[in-house]
């Protein structure tokens, strides 16, 4: 049995960007699946990226052969479900294609973590205090000490995300399922460059700060090339 599995959801269509899939978008001439991958594929056993509909054989063209590409769902707990289901590893790193930028010293202490405790993922602490909503006010607040923020990557035994995922709820981060499962999640400190591209904002600091940041990214640069020529 594989012992680890990256598994990539990059289905998404992209809509609120309106320049395609967020997955072929490109950073320094590479496309973000690209660099997910190549963090993740020297340091799993399997990669498993889940596509657009419609956009498996350009995903197969890009990746390298050790890289399997399947369908993704309509949703994201669909497309989550195919990928939890296409892997027999123990454990499962769930590493968004939106979500490019974390380190791959972050993804391996997930990973790690993880391994101790079957479930763990990177969170990152605000720099205010955070409200809670309720009916349009807010009523109580979590004070910066003990609210944290979640970020990807975050990784499971698959018998737990397995056993947690199967309710079909619509829960933004994959934690959440296991969180509400009752089982709780090691927290692993996260990254402030590493956060979602959502909207045309993200996507404009992607470009103008964190790329040039990429450029001189030495360890990212070499994994790139290795991957591009396997």
């Amino acid at each position: 049995m594989m012992k680890k599995a990256a598994l990539i959801p990059a289905a998404g269509q992209g809509l609120r960007l309106g320049e395609g899939p967020k997955a072929l978008l490109k950073i320094n001439g590479i496309t973000l699946v690209e660099i997910v991958v190549s963090k993740v594929l020297p340091i799993v056993d399997e990669v498993i990226v889940a596509a657009p509909q419609g956009y498996e054989d350009v995903f197969n063209e890009l990746l390298p052969p050790a890289v399997s590409v399947i369908s993704g769902g309509d949703c994201r707990w669909s497309t989550v479900d195919k990928l939890i289901k296409a892997s027999q590893a123990k454990t499962l790193l769930i590493q968004n294609a939106a979500s490019p930028f974390a380190s791959q010293q972050l993804i391996e202490k997930v990973i790690l973590a993880a391994e101790e405790t079957g479930a763990a993922g990177a969170f990152i602490q605000p720099s205010v205090p955070v409200g809670l909503l309720n009916h349009g006010k807010i009523t109580e607040y979590a004070p910066k000490e003990t609210a944290l923020l979640f970020q990807t990557p975050q990784a499971f035994f698959r018998d737990i995300l397995e056993k947690h995922h199967s309710v079909k709820e619509r829960y933004q981060s994959t934690a959440q399922y296991v969180m509400a499962g009752g089982h709780s999640v090691e927290s692993i400190q996260g990254e402030p460059d590493n956060f979602k591209i959502t909207n045309e904002l993200d996507w404009e600091i992607a470009k103008k700060i964190i790329a040039p940041k990429l450029a001189n990214d030495l360890t990212l640069n070499r994994t790139i090339r290795s991957t591009e020529s396997a």
